[in-house]
């Protein structure tokens, strides 16, 4: 039986694994790597573990295993091992799965749900306190406020003003909110109490610079630019605070910022655009340049900036990441005490998190 013992420090984590008599180091720490590999994909699919992620020295019997890394994840393994003979495992027994420093950094603890929806597409927390959902089951954005209480809901079914047909989105600033009424090609503004104020429509411009079709998401700058995710063209319209035509980026002319498959697009209190564009985010100043671009690892279906919070969503995972920062460190949220759900998406206030699914808003409290 080989004796493992570890030791953990904040700034130099090492593990030490004992190599046993007669087995060579190099294929000891092949094996330990095997096994990482095979742990790791139970918790984070697809990833590998390589030399840039995992590494060892060789002392004579001993090896000492430094960090492994996995983005903002620092993941320790204690693994014991059993061999038959010098080429080949009797067993491999892990005793502790996961030793973790740092595997969910920021745990939220299920407080309740709130509303009730048939199919939310979408939601947004005004810095007014106010929550505004966008439903595609019954077509309309309803105003809550943080308690529950149903204020108000706007729309319904149609193609005339305060109408939707399929509201893919919303975005709120104390004042007014925008909503994505994806199939009706606009973009309507209401006031915070979901009063008809008026609408983006571009669609028979004689401009095509300016023609947006089957917006996905929308949000506004600190200077009152609206940015729209356009899916029909690929590429993000911008228009001023008077709803003139400013630009346009992304598009099939933007080289390796070109987008391809779109979901959504969040403004940061510094005005850079962050772009959900298939298994990458995008990174655009507020003049269209590309600034930045981030690979994903998991199929992420939703982000949101509130503030300071950069918070973006898969179906089942959701991470997390604080401005200022051109490139978010992202970091895994927990969530202890959560009805086993899908999710639409999800943002961040203060201590409280906000979990949209199809039917409800689930809240959690930071501990």
């Amino acid at each position: 039986m080989l004796n493992v013992n570890y030791i953990c420090h904040l700034t130099f984590p090492i593990i030490h694994f004992v190599v046993p008599s007669g087995v060579e180091p190099e294929l000891f720490a092949s094996r330990v790597r095997r096994v990482a590999n095979y742990t790791t994909g139970q918790f984070f699919p697809g990833r590998k573990i390589t030399d840039e992620f995992l590494n060892f020295k060789v002392f004579r019997h001993k090896i000492c295993f430094y960090y492994l890394k996995l983005n903002s994840f620092t993941i320790f393994y204690v693994i014991l091992f059993q061999f038959k003979s010098f080429m080949k495992f009797q067993s491999i027994v892990i005793l502790s799965l996961i030793f973790a420093l740092n595997i969910f950094p920021q745990q939220y603890v299920y407080q309740g749900s709130i509303g009730n929806f048939r199919n939310a597409s979408g939601f947004y927390l005004s810095s007014s306190g106010f929550l505004y959902v966008t439903d595609t089951g019954s077509d309309e954005v309803i105003k809550l406020d943080t308690l529950g209480n149903n204020l108000k809901d706007a729309g319904g079914y149609g193609w005339t003003e305060s109408t939707f047909d399929f509201p893919s989105d919303v975005f709120a600033t104390p004042l007014n909110v925008y909503v994505c009424d994806k199939n009706n090609n606009r973009i309507e503004r209401f006031d915070k109490d979901l009063n008809y104020i008026s609408q983006l429509f571009t669609r028979n411009n004689e401009n095509s610079a300016e023609r947006f079709g089957y917006p996905l998401s929308c949000a506004t700058s600190n200077q009152g630019d609206l940015y729209i995710l356009d899916s029909e063209n690929k590429r993000v319209v911008k228009f001023n605070l008077f709803g003139q035509y400013v630009q346009d980026f992304g598009g099939f002319d933007a080289g390796a910022f070109s987008l391809t498959k779109p979901k959504k697009l969040a403004v940061s209190s510094s005005n850079n655009i962050y772009v959900l564009d298939d298994r990458r985010l995008l990174v655009f100043d507020q003049f269209g340049s590309g600034i930045e671009i981030l690979n994903l690892d998991e199929n992420f279906i939703n982000l949101n900036i509130l503030g300071n919070n950069f918070v973006i969503n898969s179906l089942q995972n959701i991470y997390s990441a604080q401005f200022p920062s051109r490139q978010p460190e992202l970091q895994k949220v927990a969530l202890i005490g959560s009805p086993r759900n899908v999710f639409v998406s999800s943002l961040i206030a203060g201590s409280k998190l906000y979990v949209l699914v199809k039917n409800e808003i689930m809240i959690f409290k930071k501990i």
